[in-house]
């Protein structure tokens, strides 16, 4: 059952400067709900869908785009890979955590897709982008023997669930060199949603800052001990950096360079409010006292 092979009940709002579009249709007698969000000084658009499925069924959401794929990359959990557009299974779906970019096999152009994680994204060759957005799964088998490979779980979930989705093309630029993550991040946030005219750029971090746009924070906690405040950073750039951390709201006494376990491994200089990290790996964790 393919939507855009059926009619469907079409209604249009405008408010604050954002157009909403709404799509309601029936799958297999099942209720799918559409909505769409367009800004004029925005190229993205911000997408949701509701609905129930029957069993045995899944639900994706596709754009059928100009692309003949040169690349597919795709953020993961604390990394960034670029992944073929097949392996082992036909589609592929990779797991996805944010984000993924298709590029032209020209270099000038792709289209990105920001979606709410976990999920599963499809490309091929003719520049399909496809992410399964639900999922009514039993335990997979092929001639009666379960798919291993694929480590299936069976479940039933009858229920209505949504999936938050955006879209927007880029130009030649590497995703590193976009920001994609900032700009996955930024659609899908209540920001985006705002009045048009608020000449938001992308989310405002209030709590921390840091001098580099490729290196955030992961998160942000009291520290286990009790003594002062742990951050984790991340770097999307793939190589070394140097970053430069604050926080505006309090005035950074001491800091240190810890472990996972949050174990201070060496103390780190402290100049302006401003602590200097080494981040000579993807990961690193800082305990800021106050």
């Amino acid at each position: 059952a393919r939507a855009s092979a059926l009619p469907a009940l079409l209604s249009a709002k405008e408010e604050n400067g954002i157009l909403e579009i709404t799509a309601t249709i029936a799958l297999e007698n099942r209720q799918f709900i559409r909505r769409m969000y367009f800004r004029g000084d925005d190229s993205g658009v911000r997408l949701k869908m509701e609905g129930s499925l029957n069993r045995k069924r899944t639900a994706t959401v596709a754009f059928r785009t100009t692309v003949k794929p040169g690349k597919f990359v795709q953020e993961l959990p604390y990394g960034v890979i670029e992944r073929p557009l097949k392996k082992l299974y036909e589609p592929t779906f990779w797991a996805v955590k944010n984000w993924v970019d298709l590029s032209d096999e020209s270099g000038q152009f792709g289209v990105n897709a920001a979606l709410t994680a976990p999920a599963a994204v499809h490309a091929d060759e003719n520049g399909l982008l496809e992410m399964i957005a639900l999922r009514y799964g039993r335990w997979e088998k092929v001639n009666g023997i379960p798919l291993v490979l694929s480590f299936p779980r069976p479940g039933n979930d009858p229920d209505r669930h949504e999936f938050d989705y955006g879209f927007w093309p880029h130009g030649a630029e590497s995703w590193l060199t976009r920001e994609t993550y900032d700009r996955a991040e930024y659609l899908l946030s209540d920001d985006w949603l705002r009045e048009a005219d608020s000449h938001l750029t992308k989310m405002v971090r209030i709590s921390w800052q840091t001098d580099r746009s490729d290196v955030v924070a992961t998160s942000l906690k009291r520290a286990e001990s009790g003594r002062g405040m742990i951050v984790r950073l991340f770097r999307y750039n793939p190589g070394p950096v140097t970053v430069h951390l604050s926080v505006p709201a309090k005035g950074i006494k001491q800091a240190y360079l810890t472990d996972g376990l949050e174990r201070e491994l060496k103390e780190l200089p402290v100049k302006d409010d401003q602590v200097e990290v080494e981040m000579p790996y993807a990961l690193a964790t800082v305990l800021l006292i106050f």
